[in-house]
């Protein structure tokens, strides 16, 4: 099957924010949280870039936005989560920039 790398990243993305909070470690690092927030977003896009090259830009910008604010909703139900507009900026610009640099990272695979 043609899309297991964003079937794997994106379950990999659900099981990291349905973590409860009490399960997450807190090493203290100021922004860490939006670090991790940002890559993840930035390898789920070029994954889905990879997996639907055929799928027009603005159409994968809006389904990752989607998915971004879904995965921040889903967090009210899990324990010691919440939404955070920071976490939901940060995977914007991880979509953003997997959006844009996506076909020059994807080019060097091919290589």
């Amino acid at each position: 099957m043609k899309f297991w790398p964003t079937f794997i990243v994106s379950l990999g993305i659900l099981v990291v924010v349905l973590l409860p909070g009490s399960t997450i470690p807190n090493p203290k690092i100021v922004g860490l949280d939006k670090i991790v927030h940002f890559t993840m977003f930035f390898i789920w896009m070029v994954t889905v870039r990879h997996d639907f090259s055929f799928v027009k830009n603005w159409l994968l910008l809006v389904i990752g936005l989607f998915f971004s604010i879904l995965t921040e909703l889903f967090q009210l139900f899990v324990e010691a989560r919440s939404f955070e507009v920071y976490d939901l900026l940060a995977d914007t610009i991880g979509v953003i920039t997997g959006l844009l640099l996506s076909p020059y990272l994807l080019s060097l695979f091919k290589k």
